[in-house]
């Protein structure tokens, strides 16, 4: 069965200064003409080469009760004695708060994140950190019940690299969808480069223990230790919270899946294949927890990437992993019977861009990424039939600085 793509592009701007609410009128465009399909063989993925950390634009006691005892009339030298009353002093123990349901919980901690996305999405949302402490453990568990290689049905929504761009997330969401109203699939790199990585993994982990079946998230190369030490995370938490959140987060990232199968035809990772791969089952004997090494399955599937200047296997210009002519992915295609592979972790300016006769595709969700790029964000929609789509939420122009005259 092959899978169908067209373009359905949403004419909203992104900026990563502005706050203001964005148009959210989306229009479709016929993939034929839609010029990310046209490029797929005249220009090369951009990498993501950018350490910056800009700002996305926005497109947003209860007393313990005292038992009376009363003694029993006792007769002694043939009297009635009076009835004697004894109380049992109140304890100095504080009572335990009652307990909060996990959902509603969660619920609670969603609210709280989307308070302000219509007003300042680029607001700081300071979160307890016995709720974040709450989300990682939750998630733990769901990750952990869940396979390495997730089994997917359409219909659902890809989206690439969010990167800390908190507001972008939330217009993602707007245009596309809150869950549960929407199936989700996410790609990976959640944090690192942009100012609000815990609120974006935040709002994600609280929506999958809200709905574990319906929102998906797959392990980038940033969910990686020895990555978000360098790249903004750690920092963030650093200075929001301490050490030991980070690493309670790398934790959790040690046990997110790595792929997903959708609908047994269209294969999902951050990065790509791998000379290692043959056939999918051994992705689903990876064992978690995990860290990622620098070589190897593991490592290809979040770190390896397209090439069209070459055929066959090549080097990586990352100087990790490996880089994969159209041939390659033709012939894995083939011998694992799908139709589609569908990956992030590269900036390309369009939000979507196919590779080797659209036997694969490029989706990311960071527009304006890190303040340095006009690149716009993608998501792909996929139908119950597999008939793939984009939307597409614009970049706004980059503004250009007006000198005052003199006086």
């Amino acid at each position: 069965m092959d899978t169908n793509t067209k373009s359905e592009t949403s004419e909203t701007n992104g900026s990563n200064n502005s706050e203001s609410k964005q148009n959210d009128t989306p229009t479709e465009v016929d993939a034929t003409q839609a010029p990310a399909a046209q490029k797929e063989e005249t220009a090369d993925p951009h990498k993501e080469e950018s350490n910056g950390a800009g700002e996305p634009e926005k497109t947003e006691k209860e007393s313990v009760p005292v038992e009376s005892k009363a003694s029993t009339p006792t007769e002694e030298n043939g009297t009635t004695q009076p009835e004697a009353t004894a109380t049992e002093p109140e304890s100095s123990e504080p009572k335990d708060e009652p307990k909060e349901e996990p959902k509603v919980r969660a619920q609670r901690i969603v609210d709280q994140l989307l308070a302000h996305k219509d007003t300042r999405p680029s607001k700081q949302v300071k979160l307890a950190e016995a709720d974040i402490t709450f989300l990682l453990n939750s998630c733990h568990e769901i990750f952990m019940s869940q396979p390495m290689l997730l089994e997917l049905k359409a219909p659902l929504s890809v989206v690439g690299d969010i990167h800390g761009q908190y507001p972008d997330l939330l217009r993602i969401l707007t245009h596309a969808g809150f869950p549960p109203h929407t199936n989700y699939l996410f790609l990976g790199d959640y944090v690192d480069r942009g100012r609000q990585s815990i609120e974006c993994i935040c709002l994600l982990l609280a929506y999958k223990l809200l709905y574990p079946e319906k929102i998906f998230l797959l392990r980038g190369n940033h969910e990686s230790s020895n990555v978000n030490r360098m790249y903004g995370f750690f920092d963030e938490c650093k200075k929001r919270y301490n050490i030991s959140m980070w690493k309670a987060f790398g934790t959790l990232f040690n046990t997110m899946p790595v792929a997903a199968v959708v609908e047994d035809k269209i294969l999902g990772m951050h990065g790509g294949i791998s000379p290692e791969l043959s056939s999918l089952e051994q992705i689903r004997s990876l064992t978690r927890p995990c860290e990622v090494g620098d070589d190897g399955l593991l490592c290809d599937i979040l770190w390896s990437d397209p090439e069209i200047a070459f055929l066959g296997w090549g080097k990586n210009t990352r100087g990790i992993s490996h880089a994969f002519g159209p041939d390659i992915l033709k012939q894995f295609l083939h011998d694992l019977d799908l139709d589609l592979v569908v990956r992030a972790h590269q900036v390309v300016q369009d939000g979507y861009q196919f590779f080797a006769d659209r036997g694969l595709v490029t989706v990311f969700s960071a527009p304006n990424y890190c303040g340095e790029f006009d690149n716009s964000a993608g998501i792909m929609l996929v139908k119950e039939d597999l008939m793939c789509s984009f939307k597409v939420l614009r970049a706004a122009p980059t503004p250009k600085l007006v000198m005052a005259s003199k006086p």
